[in-house]
Formats: C-alpha cells, structure tokens, sequence
C-alpha cells in the first residue's frame, strides 16, 4: 500500500531531522535540489513526534510505525471517553462514547492513511476548550491552541476541519453568551488565538511557497470529483476480506453500501 509506505517515511524523516538538523526539517531527502519537499504533502509531524522516543531505542521505521499507530488507537478513545465524561459527567457514558468513537467500523477504512486517524488532538482541544469557558483558566486556553496545533502538525487536511469546527463553535459561544463573557474568556481567546494564528503563518509557508512556484490548482470539476456527499458518510470503500463488514452486508445493513461500495 503506497500510502503506508509513504506515512512510513514520512514519520522516519521527520524523526532524523528533529534529532539531527529541525531548522530543515521540511527540507526531506527527496526531488533535489527543490527545498521543503515535506510540503509537498500531509507533514506527519505530529505522528514523528509521537515516534520520536521509541527512536532512541530502534531504527526500524516499520515498528515505529506501528508503535504509533497504537498510539493513535489508544489514544482516540480515551479522547472520546474524557470529552464526553466533561460533557454528561457520567463514566457509563464516557466510556461507551470512547469505544464507540475509537473502534467504529468506519476509521477501519484509513487504516493506510494513519495521519488521518489520528483526530484525537482535536478531540483534546474540544475538551480544554468546554473547560476554558466554564473555568476561565488561561491554562486551559493554551492547551486548547496546543492540542489544535498538533493536529496541524500532524493532518493538515483534519487540521482545516478542525478550524472551521472551533470558528462555528466560538460563534456560537458568541450568540449564546454574548452579555455573560467575562474579561477571563477575551485573554484566553486572545492568547489562543495570537499563539494559533502565528504558528499557522509560520507552518503554512512552504506550501504557500511551493503553490506559488508551481502554480497548482485543483479546478472545480477535480474538487466535484472528490467531494463527499451525503451517501458517502453512511459508506466506505473496504476490502471484502473485512469480515465484520461483510457480515452486516451479508444480513441486509445495506446502509454500510452496496455491492459496488466493497473493492
């Protein structure tokens, strides 16, 4: 699988730059002499820094790799399990919501593209986000913009998901609290979001740099093509040999697709 390959090198590079030179750290070892090739797609940063202490133990990229994607299966659903304990202050109901989210028969389909399991960040910064607007704490309004920013660092794609998730969210807070925000909210939001909006400037450079040297644009028909529509999130695209889903194929829960769906 191409993509497993690629998340392979990706973590390895990532790991042998920051202890070895993290100034190029987007400067990777492919297509010389061009600069910050890393940009050229998903950074996986996030996923090296999570790899980088087994480094010290190991230089097989493979079993770090899968040293951090059960990091990412754990991880997620204890994510999902501490958010909604925060929400409904209810352990039931946190750990069902934690095995529900972590273990879904839906993330079995981005097992190749690890970067895009690994939501948990986002998750985290729901968490410290309800608790900043219920404490005031700036502490937890830098753990928000922490968490969000490794999401970044770690899926740029879930990263752009998550800021427009925070934009609705603080709109909300907005309408629904607008006469009860004491001062503690604006600080927090101003640090959060100065320490947010100077990091994405930052991060975001090279692959501005590389769009405008190369000019790439995905026009409209490219985005139609690969844009998901409502069907698509009641289905996924999964091998037969998937027994679990093929057993709920087999006794009629065709929500999960059709025929066509299974490659």
């Amino acid at each position: 699988e191409s993509d497993t390959m690629f998340t392979t090198w990706a973590i390895a590079w990532v790991i042998h730059a920051l202890k070895t030179n993290p100034l190029h750290l987007f400067d990777a070892n492919i297509f010389y002499p061009v600069q910050n090739t890393l940009a050229l797609s998903e950074s996986n940063i996030g996923l090296g820094l999570l790899g980088l202490p087994f480094s010290f133990f190991t230089n097989d990229a493979l079993l770090i790799l899968n040293i951090v994607f059960l990091f990412v299966l754990i991880l997620s659903p204890i994510a999902m399990s501490l958010l909604v304990y925060e929400y409904t202050k209810n352990r039931w109901a946190g750990w069902i919501g934690g095995l529900l989210f972590g273990f879904s028969v839906f993330r079995y389909a981005r097992f190749h593209t690890l970067q895009f399991l690994a939501f948990f960040p986002t998750i985290f910064a729901l968490l410290f986000f309800h608790r900043f607007l219920h404490s005031g704490r700036q502490r937890d309004a830098i753990l928000f913009a922490l968490f969000f920013i490794f999401q970044v660092v770690t899926s740029l794609y879930l990263g752009y998901f998550a800021l427009w998730l925070f934009v609705f969210y603080i709109m909300g807070v907005l309408f629904w609290h607008r006469f009860r925000l004491k001062r503690d909210f604006w600080k927090g939001i101003a640090i959060a979001g100065t320490t947010i909006a100077v990091f994405l400037v930052l991060f975001l450079r090279p692959y501005l740099s590389h769009q405008e040297q190369t000019n790439l644009r995905r026009d409209k028909g490219l985005v139609e093509m690969f844009a998901a529509t409502p069907a698509d999130f009641l289905a996924t695209r999964l091998d037969r040999s998937n027994k679990l889903y093929q057993y709920f194929f087999d006794n009629g829960w065709h929500f999960l697709g059709d025929e066509s769906t299974y490659e």
